[in-house]
């Protein structure tokens, strides 16, 4: 199977891709990524991942999904978290994919792996990465928030 890409937020995109697919599960790696992004655009992130995680779970019809989430749905005030730490998220980014964990795992055939920076190289895509962020900002000498 090759990666798809599809419009999160359109039910109807979804559900007609699940339906060609005929996937037997789902891993759900969507929405803007970009911290600094979602901060500034706070109801558009909360609007993707959510509205995003809503439509994937619509489509699913019992099939298992593994939604890609984040550390950032924990305060980062403690060294680690563990599976059943207490969420409590800081800034926008975190805040929805929180939205969208909670979204699909009403699913009841939903797991969330909660990741850490992710790291490679993304050259391409309007969402680059951490590392890409960080490398575009300094070939531009610019200031990156962090």
């Amino acid at each position: 199977m090759r990666w798809k890409q599809v419009d999160v937020t359109s039910g109807p995109q979804v559900a007609a891709l699940m339906d060609a697919v005929e996937p037997d599960a789902v891993v759900a790696v969507h929405g803007p990524s970009d911290i600094t992004w979602c901060e500034s655009h706070p109801e558009e992130a909360y609007a993707t991942h959510h509205g995003g995680a809503r439509n994937i779970a619509a489509a699913l019809d019992g099939r298992p999904v593994l939604l890609v989430s984040t550390d950032n749905v924990f305060s980062g005030e403690d060294e680690s978290y563990g599976e059943s730490a207490q969420t409590f998220p800081v800034n926008a980014y975190g805040r929805a994919k929180l939205a969208a964990e909670r979204e699909l795992l009403d699913t009841s055939s939903a797991l969330v792996l909660r990741v850490s920076l992710v790291y490679g190289w993304e050259d391409r895509g309007p969402r680059p990465n951490f590392l890409t962020s960080v490398v575009r900002s300094l070939m531009r000498k610019e200031q990156l928030r962090i």
